[in-house]
């Protein structure tokens, strides 16, 4: 079947490139402000009741004082300007806010006020005589009782920024306003001030840290990525059966045997712990999402309403650490030990139907413990109670709902010759309806699993035989894409990831070789973990967006990769001992033109997106064919941008990248490029070259800065991000 190419015309935009770069700061000096057991440092603040504030395990706790409440800095401070400080906060009881940061800027203060005014509002008092809840520093966010959270408040220059568990909340330019303490007893708490109102609160692990100007600007913002990716526990848990040696019994390898590995050792053990482990660069832009296996497995103890695989009980005895009689407590602090180690959160899956009643509990339940996505792996798609009530209820949790794959491979596969293998979303395919109710019914919908060794290709197609479906429909098709565990695609795409990948290697045989069927072949994703590092750094800069989001083109031809396959390389049965045929479009491109592609020999797949919010991407990614299990052809591609003030993200191997501009660049001074695991960014301008209105970088240089930060021995494909800068200096 010959399929339409969808004609795109965008007009471009003038290459302004005076655009602001920041220069990035840097630490300079560590300063900690909370003791294990006493105030030495803090003292009352003059509005204070008598004791009401102690110190006991190194946590600050301020109780409920007659309207205002804290304490004081009595020491020398160690800076009036660039300097941050972060601390953890909860507020166990009370109606306003349980943050109120006061800090001095130059000759004058301001404070922080978190859980504001009744209790929701964020924001700087005073600026320009406006206070916190009246300025342009005022938000709206719904803090939970007992839940602790991360505060980061910045005075940098002639910017003030603050962070709650890492997301931006302000970022105000101070140059020209005038800043001040709002009129009231909260002027007695400078130098340096934690205050209270109407409420008990606690703190932790409170530090100081003075900053200077680095001189060169980082391209990756600071604050963490919103877009819900999330790391899973799923291909762990099946690489720890019989884990330490020679497999005895291949056929107890099994679903049921990988979900008793979901326990509290596995997953917090000092040293071989998943969450303890994994990901240590880039855990905070994903969720830890548990898996099968961590719900009780006793009937009698479900709530009514609900099912085997869909109750949001904990397992009594995999984590007895939690086990509370309130499972939203269990839950709590199950996510408090994740976000512990760095993660951005805790996230669950579930599976099946429960009835409405069960749906908003457990939606309560998630809100009150903080936990923010749920993995729905098959049911609740008839009704989706569970989306709408949390619409209503809880907005901030995010929902995946899926409806399988008709298997780990596209129809077809084992017929040779075929010009493109389709899947079961295709116009027409067995999965189409369901797949297309789901996306307009949800937050994101999952393309499900795909066999190993032709991985990319089978996802690729998939998501392909979507966008098609879906683009140019923002209102209809409201859910983001996840492509499980491939980033390059996805970041080319502007879709999300389920990355399951693990860096354990040989540490299970068979018959001599590292046994594992989700992550197999000459591949060897165990030594790529740094993509999936810099794709949830490139999500900060441009977050996935909506399957039905923008247009959506794609070349008039497949690439067919293929392989024989054996009982080694996938857990699907049905094909061992047969060559697999899967095909995806070679090049693909939403909201701009088609890349164009010249390659000698095998060309590799092209993905490039335009984000809503700006940015660019462009990526490759590598083939599969019957005497090469997994190969990176390099390719000479050519690229239209519409944007020079926007990043580029560059991702996957080259021969050559020619970026297109709609004018000159005459004017461009600095082209400043990163490896996106870095936080400096370096001037490559002199290893382009620029000719006119187009740039080109060598596959050589892409190579260089796009692994530049990678961990030894990391094998993954370089990932950077670039930004052109016209004449003003880095400030």
């Amino acid at each position: 079947m010959r399929r339409l190419c969808v004609l795109l015309i965008l007009s471009s935009l003038c290459v302004m490139v005076s655009v602001r770069v920041c220069a990035a700061p840097r630490v300079i000096e560590v300063v900690p402000m909370m003791e294990e057991s006493d105030l030495d440092g803090w003292a009352m603040a003059p509005y204070a009741l008598a004791g009401g504030a102690h110190v006991y395990e190194g946590i600050l706790s301020i109780g409920l004082g007659d309207y205002l409440n804290g304490v004081v800095w009595k020491g020398e401070l160690p800076a009036r300007m660039n300097f941050e400080v972060e601390l953890e906060a909860k507020r166990v009881f009370g109606s306003d806010f349980f943050v109120g940061l006061t800090v001095p800027v130059n000759d004058t203060y301001c404070t922080w006020i978190c859980g504001g005014w009744g209790g929701r509002v964020v924001g700087i008092s005073d600026i320009d005589g406006k206070s916190a809840d009246g300025n342009e520093t005022t938000s709206d966010m719904r803090f939970e009782d007992n839940r602790w959270y991360r505060f980061k408040m910045r005075v940098f220059g002639e910017r003030i920024q603050c962070w709650i568990d890492g997301k931006a909340v302000v970022d105000v330019d101070i140059e020209g306003k005038e800043l001040s303490l709002r009129p009231g007893e909260i002027e007695n708490s400078t130098p340096l001030g934690i205050a209270t109102y109407d409420t008990q609160a606690e703190y932790r692990n409170i530090v100081w840290r003075n900053l200077i100007d680095s001189g060169v600007p980082n391209l990756v913002p600071e604050a963490f990525a919103t877009a819900p990716n999330y790391w899973c526990t799923w291909y762990a848990q099946n690489y720890w059966q019989q884990r330490g040696g020679e497999i005895d019994d291949f056929e107890a390898i099994n679903n049921p045997n990988a979900r008793e590995e979901l326990n509290y050792d596995n997953v917090f053990d000092a040293k071989e712990g998943w969450a303890t482990k994994y990901l240590p660069r880039g855990r905070s832009d994903y969720f830890f999402l548990i898996d099968h296996g961590w719900q009780t497995k006793e009937a009698s103890k479900r709530i009514r309403g609900a099912t085997e695989f869909f109750s949001l009980q904990m397992d009594l005895y995999d984590f007895y650490q939690f086990t509370d009689g309130d499972p939203a407590e269990s839950m709590r602090m199950f996510s408090e030990a994740i976000t512990g180690k760095g993660w951005r959160g805790l996230g669950i899956w579930t599976r099946g139907n429960v009835s409405k009643a069960a749906a908003r509990e457990f939606v309560e339940w998630s809100r009150q413990a903080g936990v923010e996505y749920w993995k729905i792996d098959g049911g609740g798609t008839k009704k989706f109670y569970s989306y709408k009530i949390k619409q209503e209820v809880y907005p901030e949790l995010r929902l995946e709902y899926i409806t399988g794959s008709g298997g780990p491979l596209n129809p077809g596969w084992e017929v040779p010759g075929q010009p493109e293998y389709p899947s079961v979303y295709e116009e027409g395919g067995s999965r189409q309806k369901a797949m297309l109710n789901v996306l307009r019914n949800t937050d994101v919908f999952r393309t499900y699993d795909a066999a190993p060794l032709l991985v990319s290709t089978t996802t690729m197609r998939r998501t392909h035989d979507i966008l098609k479906q879906t683009q140019q429909q923002p209102d209809k098709y409201i859910a983001t894409l996840n492509l499980q565990d491939d980033p390059q695609v996805a970041a080319g795409l502007g879709c999300l990831i389920s990355s399951k990948r693990h860096p354990n290697y040989m540490e299970r045989t068979y018959k001599g070789e590292d046994m594992h069927h989700q992550i197999r072949g000459k591949r060897m994703i165990q030594r790529r973990m740094n993509e999936i590092e810099r794709f949830g750094r490139w999500q900060r800069i441009a977050p996935a967006f909506a399957a039905g989001e923008g247009v959506y083109v794609f070349s008039d031809y497949d690439l067919v990769d293929s392989y024989p396959h054996t009982e080694r390389d996938t857990w699907f049965k049905d094909c061992y001992g047969k060559v697999v045929y899967q095909s995806a479009p070679a090049i693909m491109a939403r909201n701009m033109p088609l890349p164009k592609v010249t390659a000698d020999g095998d060309a590799p797949y092209v993905m490039a997106s335009v984000y809503p919010n700006g940015p660019m991407a462009i990526a490759t990614e590598g083939r599969v064919r019957p005497d090469n299990q997994w190969f990176e052809p390099r390719a000479i591609i050519t690229v239209q941008v519409q944007d020079a003030k926007q990043p580029i993200g560059v991702f996957g191997r080259y021969e050559q990248l020619l970026l297109e501009f709609a004018d000159s660049l005459e004017g461009v001074k600095h082209v400043w490029g990163q490896d996106l695991l870095g936080d400096q960014a370096t001037d490559i301008i002199g290893e382009v070259q620029i000719q006119g209105n187009t740039m080109t970088l060598s596959g050589a240089l892409i190579d260089r800065i796009g692994t530049a930060e990678g961990d030894e021995g990391d094998i993954s494909v370089p990932g950077m991000v670039i930004q052109l800068r016209g004449e003003s200096p880095v400030k």
